[in-house]
Formats: structure tokens, C-alpha cells, sequence
């Protein structure tokens, strides 16, 4: 095929260079990427071989992992959905990769993807909520930053997919997650219940604005985070209850009631 013609060229003409320099690997991904930086997003669809290319040689060696986990994301948008998905899944082996360094480096860039295509959104929201609930204290921040990135492009689906999580009971123990705490299960309490009196509060600002429904969800998840806790869940926990204020925020404001009176009589008339 196409792509795999592209792959081979690019092997071998990083094949000919002198060994010390790059990989050929990283060769053939800067190829790639010299092409892919010449072609608009609507034009990506024609240069998918290119894309491939990355994704081929995205775990080939140290600096090709370093190198694919910044250009996957950055070319996502305008490729076919079955070269995306295969984008994701190449990407989740450097989620998987067992050097610290990439390991972070690839779960910030993860919400990139969705970013540029906002469907993704639920599989990566899944994909940090599992990492959530086993990774260290160190790890624990950086997902809980992409969380709060994928909110800001969905927070409704990121509240759906947490929710997933905690439904599916596989969480750390009570005893796992006061591990490395400062202090004790008891200080992992005291934040909890800090966020909950901020969302509580960011619910009563918003109360007139987004209508109840959105409240009465949000409320929702509000006392999924607090069952998590209780089960021993902090890390899940704290994510739920960021992603119920953001789901709050993000709500569209509901109409004045002013305006819903008079267009119910405009219909009561008409009819």
C-alpha cells in the first residue's frame, strides 16, 4: 500500500545516513513531519501515509516515543477515524511505558486528542480514570490535570465516565489511598470536604442561572464522589467532585423566566 511504500522510503533513506546521527526511526518521523506541516487540517486526509509513519515508528526507541507522543496529537485532527483509532492506541502504549518521564509526558498530552476532536473525549476520560486509582501521588496530579483539561472540552461526558469507574468497584483500598498522604486518611477528608463546600457554594451561585435540572444532576455526582470516598476512593473522589463543579460552570444558562412567560403566551395565542 501507499503507507507502506512511504514507511519503507523513509527506512531506508534514514538507513543510508551515518549511524551516529538520529535513528531511522526518528528519521522517518521527521520526514513525516516535514510533510505534514506543509499540508492545511482539510488536506490531512490526502498525507495519511505520513501519519502512519508516526504511528509506526512511535515506539520504536526513546527519542522516537519523545517525538510521537507530541505529534500524534498535533496532526489528529482531519485524519480518518480508523487512522485515529489506531492513533490512540499506539499513544496509550506510551501511556503504558514504564519510564516515568514519558509516562507523564504522555498522560499531559493525552487531552490534546480531544482537543482537536471532542469525541474522544469519554475513551480518554475512561483511560485517566483507571490510571487514577493506581498510580502515585506524583502521577495522581498530572491526571488530575488532564481531567480538568477534558472538562473544559466536555465535562458532562467526563462526568459520565468517572461515574463508569466507580460503578465498576475496582478502586484501591482505604488504606492504599491514605498511603503517602500527608498526614493521614483523615487530612484526605479534610480536602474532600473543602471541594465539597466549594461546589455547594459554586451551586448556589448558579442556582438562578442554570435551572435545577443541571443542579439536581450535578448534586448527583456530588454524592457519587462522597460514596467513593467512603469506600476508600479518595483519588476518584476528589476527581468526581472537580467534575461536578465544572459540569455546573459549563452549563448553558437557561432562559429568564420573563422571556419563557412570554413566549408561552405568544404560543397560547397563536393557538
Amino acid at each position: 500500500t501507499g503507507s507502506e511504500e512511504f514507511v519503507a522510503m523513509a527506512s531506508a533513506a534514514a538507513a543510508a545516513a551515518p549511524v551516529t546521527g538520529p535513528s531511522p526511526a526518528v528519521k522517518a518521523i521527521l520526514l513525516a513531519q516535514e510533510a505534514l506541516l506543509k499540508v492545511p487540517v482539510e488536506e490531512r486526509p490526502g498525507h495519511v501515509d505520513q501519519y502512519n509513519t508516526i504511528i509506526t515508528m512511535a515506539t520504536a526507541d526513546a527519542q522516537a516515543k519523545s517525538m510521537a507522543v507530541r505529534l500524534l496529537p498535533q496532526f489528529f485532527a482531519g485524519i480518518d477515524s480508523e487512522t485515529q483509532t489506531k492513533a490512540l492506541n499506539a499513544f496509550l502504549d506510551l501511556v503504558e511505558d514504564e519510564d516515568t518521564a514519558m509516562h507523564e509526558q504522555a498522560l499531559t498530552k493525552l487531552p490534546e486528542f480531544a482537543v482537536a476532536v471532542p469525541l474522544y473525549v469519554p475513551r480518554l476520560a475512561d483511560v485517566l480514570g483507571q490510571v487514577l486509582e493506581g498510580c502515585d501521588r506524583e502521577v495522581q496530579a498530572v491526571v488530575n490535570a488532564s481531567l480538568a483539561k477534558l472538562s473544559r472540552v466536555d465535562a458532562p461526558a467526563v462526568v459520565s465516565r468517572l461515574l463508569a469507574v466507580v460503578a465498576q468497584g475496582n478502586g484501591v483500598s482505604a488504606e492504599e489511598a491514605a498511603d503517602g498522604a500527608p498526614g493521614s486518611a483523615a487530612h484526605d477528608k479534610v480536602i474532600l470536604q473543602a471541594l465539597d463546600n466549594r461546589v455547594l457554594q459554586r451551586f448556589r451561585e448558579r442556582r438562578g442561572v442554570v435551572g435545577e435540572p443541571a443542579i439536581a444532576t450535578a448534586k448527583a455526582v456530588l454524592d457519587a464522589g462522597r460514596a467513593a470516598y467512603d469506600a476508600g476512593r479518595t483519588r476518584v473522589a476528589r476527581a468526581l467532585v472537580h467534575a461536578a463543579a465544572r459540569f455546573v460552570e459549563f452549563q448553558p444558562p437557561r432562559e429568564p423566566k420573563a422571556a419563557t412567560d412570554a413566549a408561552d403566551a405568544a404560543t397560547d395565542a397563536a393557538d
